[in-house]
């Protein structure tokens, strides 16, 4: 996550570059900021790291700082590809109380299942196992948190298939499909894991597999995002700046972005 940061920070330090503006800096940020905690709470959630007095409070770990996070982030995901919708197919301004709240509904119904699930009962959501030092999710709970991220990812994916079409300058269905399914395949092993297989708890390589399982698909997909624009202005500079700018008029988005070549 060091290394996604010093990314994260060079873009911010660029932002001016335009290929790098376009990429939504504040969405990508966003992303980030829910990836790390969305990784620590896998690694303590599974054991990996001892767990002693207070800080046996597998609901911190296991919602506030695992699914919470992960939801959110396929929420941002979500809202970065419904921005491009807005823009470039629906040929509506990112601004108004429709524009947002398509994402303000998922958040909300993210912040309700978290409330729910820590005022319930430990013994139907999260439960500290003492002999293995690792948090177990627990029967229903497990079959409801794995069909809220799958119904989210499938939220995402029909919006990736809206913006299929968008033109070529600001046309990131590839991008967007390839992060679809690296979240797709986490989630798949997650539910594989969690739901079905009851010997996870059990079995600390496989904990250790899903831990970098996430950690690996929370960079990935940033770098996804970021790395195209970064490259091209640290090797490329205004030159490749200039022609991305030409490709944009050329396909008549100029006014959508706001430039001209100048």
């Amino acid at each position: 996550y060091g290394l996604t940061l010093l990314l994260l920070v060079y873009a911010w330090l660029n932002r001016t570059y335009r290929p790098i503006r376009a990429k939504n800096l504040v969405l990508v940020t966003f992303m980030y900021l829910m990836a790390v905690p969305w990784y620590l709470g896998s690694v303590v959630s599974n054991g990996l790291v001892e767990l002693v007095g207070p800080w046996k409070f597998c609901k911190l770990w296991g919602v506030w700082f695992r699914v919470a996070p992960g939801y959110m982030f396929v929420n941002f995901l979500f809202f970065r590809a419904y921005s491009l919708d807005r823009i470039f197919i629906q040929r509506k301004p990112c601004s108004g109380w429709r524009f947002y709240l398509p994402s303000i509904i998922l958040t909300i119904i993210i912040i309700l299942f978290c409330i729910v699930s820590q005022v319930i009962s430990d013994k139907k959501t999260l439960v500290y196992v003492e002999s293995i030092e690792v948090c177990h999710y627990v029967g229903p709970f497990r079959y409801v948190s794995a069909g809220i991220i799958w119904a989210i990812l499938l939220v995402y994916a029909v919006q990736v298939v809206k913006i299929r079409n968008i033109k070529s300058s600001f046309n990131e269905f590839r991008e967007s499909l390839i992060i679809f399914f690296i979240i797709f395949a986490t989630i798949l092993q997650l539910t594989l894991l969690v739901v079905f297989i009851a010997m996870n708890p059990y079995n600390k390589d496989i904990r250790l597999a899903t831990v970098s399982f996430d950690f690996v698909a929370g960079n990935l997909m940033i770098w996804l995002v970021l790395v195209h624009p970064v490259y091209m202005c640290i090797f490329h500079g205004r030159e490749y700046e200039k022609r991305w700018l030409r490709k944009l008029a050329g396909d008549g988005l100029s006014k959508e972005y706001e430039v001209n070549d100048s």
